[in-house]
């Protein structure tokens, strides 16, 4: 996984090292036996608060990555990162770049509440992975801020058929 928060920076130069790190890890993955580069499409919550400012920056550095993971035959996972957030501008970047080799890491538990389950299943054609956060839990053991027996109709109606990751 690569924190690169900077591909919404309004600084090239800022940009053009998170664009470096990506490549870096593009080109250990191999060496660690995968495929999949789980990356960031920037500062989300920069791309919520202002597309129109950060998106062209956000494409433009994620277009780079692409380029290259093309060339290689890694996937990039970009996974709708932070808690909180609307994850529409990830699915824009994914379906405005069209390439098979950018996918998304979709994560249910960054999703803002009020929208967490139409939005997740908007990410699922498109997951190559998927991350299942829980954050608190009842006296049964149960997460109670999401209903992951709907999470896991949904990851089934969509065919998912690849691992899934739980974190806490």
């Amino acid at each position: 996984a690569v924190n690169n928060h900077e591909f919404t920076s309004s600084n090239a130069e800022v940009r053009k090292k998170d664009i470096m790190t990506v490549l870096h890890w593009m080109r250990i993955l191999p060496d660690l036996g995968s495929n999949i580069l789980r990356i960031l499409p920037g500062d989300l919550k920069a791309l919520n608060k202002n597309e129109k400012g950060t998106y062209p920056f956000a494409k433009a550095s994620l277009a780079e990555c692409v380029n290259e993971a093309e060339k290689k035959g890694i996937y990039l996972a970009v996974e709708n990162c932070p808690r909180e957030t609307d994850p529409k501008v990830v699915l824009k970047l994914i379906t405005d770049l069209n390439s098979p080799y950018l996918k998304i890491c979709a994560d249910i538990g960054n999703i803002l509440g009020n929208i967490r389950y139409r939005a997740f299943e908007e990410l699922l054609p498109y997951a190559i992975h998927v991350h299942l956060k829980t954050y608190e839990f009842n006296s049964k053991g149960e997460e109670i801020n999401i209903d992951y027996q709907r999470v896991m109709k949904m990851l089934k109606s969509a065919k998912y058929d690849r691992y899934v990751c739980v974190e806490y």
